[in-house]
């Protein structure tokens, strides 16, 4: 069996429909959940973003913001 689990990244994890997201994917405990608040980062800004993502490596992306 393989215990490798895809990272999702939920944008907007604060709000009704993010939380409800996160709330269902928690539940089904088969993912690591990556988020971040806004003041460590700013969607608006490209650069930040994509550095994050070069990070993290999230497979599943998950906008509600």
């Amino acid at each position: 069996m393989n215990s490798f689990k895809e990272k999702i990244f939920i944008a907007g994890h604060n709000g009704m429909v993010g939380k409800a997201c996160l709330k269902k994917i928690k539940s089904l405990n088969t993912y690591d959940i990556i988020f971040q608040d806004s003041q460590k980062l700013d969607l608006r800004d490209y650069e930040s973003v994509k550095n994050f993502f070069i990070e993290n490596k999230p497979d599943i992306i998950i906008n509600a913001a």
